[in-house]
This record gives structure tokens, sequence and C-alpha cells, in this order.
């Protein structure tokens, strides 16, 4: 990956994470390398003690690496009701409070 593309990814990832993410919900992860820099800076946040009480699940290996090298734990997916948000590549996904799945397109462009 090119160094503009890895940064419109990290700026993406730090987006959401300010955006949507708060303690006492349900994060899905995600999969591919733009999730994997969301999980990289969600790891250095939670290290940082700026989130104390999240839920995390994955369902992709590559992303549950990610994850336990930066010391998130990860709860079966299996053994979670509902998730709050999930991190996908090039998008995001909220749960509103009406149930339904919201979508919002990340900030994300590719070099010409």
């Amino acid at each position: 990956t090119s160094q503009p593309q890895d940064y419109a990814k990290r700026s993406s990832g730090k987006a959401v994470i300010s955006r949507f993410i708060k303690n006492n919900i349900t994060v899905g992860l995600g999969f591919g390398t733009t999730s994997h820099f969301f999980v990289r800076t969600l790891g250095q946040m939670l290290r940082d003690g700026v989130f104390s009480d999240l839920t995390c699940t994955a369902t992709s290996n590559s992303t549950i690496a990610v994850a336990t090298d930066v010391c998130i734990a990860i709860t079966d997916v299996n053994h979670i009701g509902n998730i709050d948000i999930t991190a996908l590549p090039a998008a995001i996904f909220a749960k509103s409070c009406c149930g339904h799945v919201t979508a919002f397109i990340l900030p994300y462009s590719y070099p010409h």
C-alpha cells in the first residue's frame, strides 16, 4: 500500500473512532487493511485510557491477529447479542436508535 493510501486509511479510522466509538458498546472490528488501521488506532486509545469498556469482536483471522497484537481482547461473535458498530473497508455501519442499520461512507480517497 502506498503512503497516501496508508494516510487516508489511518485518517479514516481516526475519524470513525472520534465520531462513533464510545464506552459501553460492542464493536465489530471488520476486515482488510483499512480496518487494520482502525484496530491499531483503537488499541492505542484503549492503552491510553481513552476508552475503558468496549466489547470487541471479529470474524477475520487477520483482524483477530492485529487486535491481539495491540492488546484488544476479542469476544467470540457467538457470545454477543447485538453489535453496535462495525468497521468495514470504506464504510462504517452503525445501528440507529430505531434498530435500522445506517451506512456512513468514510472519507477515503485514492491517489490519481
